[in-house]
């Protein structure tokens, strides 16, 4: 998204928390082969497992919503007083306090229907056409599993 933007991501600042509600919809669009497809999936993984400034909430396929549920266009809410619309061929900021408010609502809602931490992690391990990792097993003892709720 930055990069989109025109911002190189190195020019975030570091320590800054984000939170990212992903529809599992985007898991299953096919822009490379399936190695391509499941280097994406362990990525989003790797982002779940590890503590970070990233926080990973994973819409399901499943998952039972409201018409004020569904997708949006995709946008960014900045310190929660500007919102950031990647629209083609340049990004628009919204600073109107209203309208930030309304693209505030649309993500607590979507939010709440997301799964996150150990639940998202079991969910997206069961999209890999290879032997689910398991984010328990070996290869992860020793280390902290967190996951971070922003409201």
């Amino acid at each position: 998204m930055a990069r989109q933007c025109g911002h190189d991501e190195s020019e975030l600042p570091s320590g800054v928390p984000i939170m990212v509600v992903l529809e599992e919809s985007v898991l299953h669009h096919h822009v490379g082969g399936s190695d391509l497809m499941s280097t994406q999936i362990l990525h989003v993984l790797g982002l779940l497992a590890f503590e970070s400034a990233v926080s990973v909430a994973v819409i399901p396929l499943h998952a039972a919503r409201s018409t004020r549920q569904l997708p949006m266009e995709p946008f960014v809410i900045i310190d929660g007083h500007e919102v950031l619309l990647p629209i083609a061929p340049v990004p628009l900021l919204v600073e109107h306090r209203d309208r930030v408010g309304r693209y505030s609502s649309a993500f607590h809602r979507l939010r709440q229907i997301a799964l996150t931490c150990l639940e998202a992690h079991e969910y997206l391990a069961r999209l890999l056409p290879l032997p689910a990792p398991r984010p328990l097993d070996d290869q992860l003892e020793g280390r902290k599993l967190s996951c971070a709720v922003t409201v």
